[in-house]
This record gives structure tokens, C-alpha cells and sequence, in this order.
């Protein structure tokens, strides 16, 4: 139920189907939970605590929006990970929806995703760059056992082309954009599209550096608009589409490059109520 795109964001999401791109995602996603962080994050003075175990504090957002908002959580309650990557916060959603969609551009991200899903005990191997030409080849981090992997289906996808509701199994009570609207083609098409995929009172958690390039996003289409920041302009969209704004902070994540270089990024996350 997917369509391909095209011009910027084809060129640039070329780069995400890579075995690095996969294995940098993996250690963001699984490998800062604290039985291996020591081993992803190298410790030191001063270490921020605060951007640690990113997908899963986002999918924490998620759950206490629906609970403050009276959004539907639950065994009857749908999520959406738009933008999953290799799944992170997507595992983590299923511990408060039951039934869990997650998808993504990148045939990579998805197959990783799904490979986690299915494989026995849910242990998940990945290497981390160290120094130079040094590789750790033998991390291995683990979600929960007791997940059922038929509450999550992930889907290979165009997140600025996204199917009818009904083709993804019906509407949705939340979803999820981590760090997603910067990356894409068409932002604003993508934000239109969940005006029809989210029932009423449902809540959409968007959490974006907006961090514009136009290897993915002609710069006419950035929300970011001559003096109009991004964060204003996306309340200003998803208010047009029939949200309401209840939530906005800093959300810091820290991703690895080798063991003495990191992006340090603060991603900014909102969330709004769908009231029409």
C-alpha cells in the first residue's frame, strides 16, 4: 500500500539502507539500555543522562499525552510509528497499545524490525564503530520476551503517500513522528494525511530537530519559512487539519559516531489532540 518518491529525498534516503546507517540505528534504539550503554555510550564526566534511550522516552510521551489528553490506550487501542527506523519506539508502544503499525522508507529498517520481532528470545546483535577501521562486533541487547509479535506490524512505506485507513487496519489513537518531518519531501502532505488516519481525541506526537537539507527537502517545502520558525508553523498546519497543540519541550538524544564523537541533538516535541 505504498508509493515511491522521488528528487531530494530519493537521493537522500539512499544512505539509510546501509549496514552503518542500520547498525548506528540499532545502538540508538536498543543499545542505551542500562545492561549495555557502557558499551554504546563510552562513560565519562558528565554524561547526559537526559538524551539516553530516545525511542523509548518518545513512545513514554505518547502513552502519558493519551492518558492526560483521553486519548484510547490499551489492548483495543492502535499506535502508529511513522518513521520507525529499526523499531525502538515501536516495541515500546506496544507496552501500553495493542496493536502496533510501524513504518518506514528504508527496505533495511524494516526487514531489521522485523527480524527483531520474530527472532526467538527478541536478542538483538550489532557492532559499533570504536576508532579507525576497530569495530565491536559482539553487542547483543534484548526487549521484552513477553511481547506479542502479532500486536506489531511493520510496514515498508511513503510516509508523504501514506494508504487509506483502512488499508493499515483502521484508524489510529496515536501516533508517533520521531524525528521524521525534516527528512521528508512533502512535510506538509504527510501532516495532511493525518487528519484521515487518527480518530477524534487521538494524539500525534511530533518530535523533529528541524534540521532542514536539501538532500531530502526542497527548500520551498521546509516548514521553516523566511522568519517563521518550524514550531510555530507545524501548530499552524496541524491546527488547519483539525488539531489542537497540548504539549511542547526539548527532547535531547544522543547517536554515536565512534566512542569519542556523538551527535548531541535537541529535538523539539509536540503533541497534539485531534478535537475535529
Amino acid at each position: 500500500p505504498t508509493k515511491g518518491t522521488s528528487g531530494a529525498a530519493q537521493q537522500g534516503s539512499q544512505g539509510y539502507e546501509t549496514d552503518q546507517l542500520v547498525n548506528q540505528y540499532l545502538a540508538l534504539h536498543f543499545g542505551q539500555q542500562p545492561e549495555v550503554v557502557d558499551e554504546t555510550v563510552r562513560p565519562h564526566p558528565g554524561l547526559p543522562q537526559g538524551a539516553l534511550n530516545f525511542p523509548q522516552r518518545c513512545a513514554d510521551l505518547v502513552r502519558e499525552m493519551a492518558q492526560q489528553h483521553g486519548a484510547r490506550i490499551g489492548s483495543e487501542a492502535r499506535a502508529l510509528d511513522l518513521g520507525c527506523a529499526v523499531g525502538g519506539a515501536s516495541f515500546a508502544l506496544a507496552n501500553s497499545f495493542g496493536h502496533v503499525t510501524g513504518i518506514d522508507f528504508s527496505h533495511a529498517f524494516i526487514a531489521k524490525a522485523c527480524e527483531i520481532r520474530d527472532a526467538p528470545g527478541r536478542a538483538i546483535s550489532f557492532s559499533v564503530p570504536v576508532e579507525g577501521t576497530i569495530t565491536r562486533d559482539d553487542l547483543v541487547a534484548r526487549i521484552s520476551p513477553d511481547l506479542d509479535p502479532s500486536a506489531l506490524n511493520f510496514l515498508q512505506g511513503d510516509a508523504c503517500a501514506l494508504p487509506e485507513a483502512s488499508e493499515l487496519g483502521g484508524r489510529f489513537d496515536a501516533v508517533l513522528m520521531a524525528n521524521l518531518l525534516c527528512r521528508l519531501p512533502e512535510p506538509t502532505a504527510c501532516l495532511a494525511s493525518l487528519r484521515r488516519l487518527v480518530n477524534t481525541g487521538g494524539i500525534v506526537v511530533t518530535v523533529s530537530p528541524f534540521s532542514w537539507m536539501e538532500d531530502f527537502t526542497r527548500r520551498d517545502k521546509w516548514l521553516q519559512q523566511g522568519d517563521r520558525g518550524s514550531a510555530g508553523a507545524l501548530e499552524k498546519v496541524m491546527h488547519a487539519h483539525g488539531f489542537e497543540q497540548v504539549h511542547l519541550a526539548d527532547m535531547p538524544l544522543l547517536i554515536r559516531e565512534h566512542e569519542r564523537k556523538y551527535q548531541y541533538i535537541v529535538s523539539s516535541a509536540a503533541a497534539f489532540k485531534k478535537v475535529e
